[in-house]
C-alpha cells in the first residue's frame, strides 16, 4: 500500500489512552496522518487521561456532551466528521479507533466510496465492525507483544522523526529471532536428554552382557 493521507478518528469513550503510541506507530506504516481527532465528553473524569496526552501527540479533542444517559454522543460526532471529511475529499484513507461495533455501517460506506478503511480496537470488538474494515489491528495484542519483547531484552526505541516510542516495525524479525533461539534451546535440551538416556541404556546393556558372560 502506497503512502496516503489518513484521517485518524478516535472514539475515546470506547478505547484506552494507553494505546496512543501503538495507534500512531502502526498507522504511520500506511501513510501520513493529516487529521488527528478524538471524541468524547471531556467533563467526565475517566477521559481526563486523553486530554492529558492530547497535546503531546497533536490530537484535537472534539467535545461531545453526553446529554442523554445511556447514549454515546461520541459515535454521532465521529460519524458526522467522517462524512464531512469524505465529501471534502482531502484524505485517501480513514482510521477508526474503537472497540464499539456501531461503526460498521460507517466503515462500509467509506470503503464503498473508494477509501482505505483501517480499524483499530481490542479483541472484544464485534466482528461486524472488524470485517467492515479493509484491515483491523488488535491493539491489546500488540501491547502484550511489546511487553514480551521488553521482557526478552528488546526495549522499545524512539522514532526520531515522529517521536513515537515503539519497536513494532521490527517485530517480525524479532519474533523470528526469539522463536529460533527458543527452538535451538529446546533442541539442545532434548539432545542432552537423549544422550543421557542412550548412555544409561548402554550401561544397562553392558552390565547385562557382562552378567551373561560371568
Amino acid at each position: 500500500m502506497e503512502d496516503i493521507n489518513i484521517a485518524l478518528l478516535i472514539d475515546a469513550d470506547n478505547i484506552s489512552s494507553k494505546y496512543i503510541p501503538v495507534i500512531l506507530s502502526e498507522l504511520s506504516k500506511y501513510g501520513k496522518i493529516t487529521i488527528r481527532r478524538m471524541y468524547g465528553d471531556w467533563s467526565q473524569e475517566r477521559l481526563r487521561s486523553w486530554l492529558g496526552c492530547s497535546a503531546g501527540y497533536s490530537l484535537t479533542p472534539v467535545m461531545q456532551p453526553n446529554n442523554t444517559p445511556g447514549k454515546n454522543a461520541s459515535d454521532i460526532g465521529l460519524i458526522i466528521d467522517a462524512m464531512d471529511t469524505l465529501y471534502a475529499d482531502s484524505v485517501q484513507g480513514f482510521c477508526i479507533v474503537s472497540s464499539d461495533g456501531d461503526f460498521n455501517k460507517l466503515a462500509t460506506r467509506l470503503r464503498e466510496s473508494g477509501k482505505v478503511v483501517i480499524g483499530m480496537g481490542e479483541k472484544k470488538t464485534p466482528e461486524s465492525f472488524r470485517v467492515s474494515c479493509e484491515r483491523f489491528i488488535f491493539l491489546d495484542v500488540i501491547i502484550r507483544f511489546v511487553l514480551f519483547l521488553q521482557i526478552h531484552g528488546h526495549p522499545p526505541y524512539k522514532n526520531v522523526r515522529t517521536g513515537v516510542v515503539s519497536n513494532y516495525k521490527r517485530h517480525g524479525k524479532l519474533v523470528q529471532e526469539l522463536f529460533f533461539k527458543k527452538t535451538i534451546k529446546k533442541l539442545k535440551k532434548k539432545l542432552a536428554i537423549c544422550k543421557t538416556i542412550y548412555y544409561n541404556m548402554s550401561c544397562v546393556q553392558g552390565n547385562a552382557t557382562q552378567d551373561m558372560r560371568d
